[in-house]
C-alpha cells in the first residue's frame, strides 16, 4: 500500500473511532487490493473511513438492540402473542 495513503487511512480510521483488529483488517484488505492492482484508485481516505464508521455503527447498534431485546423482551416492538400481528394488520 502506498505509504501516504496507508498513513492517511490509518489516521482517518482512528479519527472515526475504528481501532484495533478492525482497523488492521481494513488496512490489510486495502494493502492486498493494491498488491493485486498497484494502480487502483481507492478513493479519498476520509470518505472511506466515514463509510466504514457508518457501517460499523449500524451493525453495532443493531447488535445492541437485539441483545437488549433478548434481555428485556417486552422492549422489542412486535407481536407479543401468537396472532397479535395479524390482528393489528386487520385493524390498520
Amino acid at each position: 500500500m502506498s505509504a501516504p495513503f496507508q498513513s492517511q487511512l490509518n489516521g482517518e480510521l482512528t479519527a472515526v473511532g475504528i481501532t484495533g483488529r478492525l482497523r488492521r483488517r481494513i488496512l490489510d484488505e486495502f494493502a492486498d487490493h493494491l498488491a493485486c492492482d498497484p494502480q487502483a484508485s481507492l478513493g479519498d481516505p476520509r470518505a472511506l473511513a466515514r463509510q466504514f464508521a457508518d457501517e460499523v455503527g449500524t451493525t453495532r447498534a443493531m447488535r445492541a438492540a437485539l441483545v437488549g431485546g433478548l434481555r428485556h423482551p417486552g422492549a422489542l416492538p412486535g407481536p407479543l402473542e401468537p396472532g397479535a400481528g395479524a390482528r393489528r394488520a386487520r385493524r390498520g
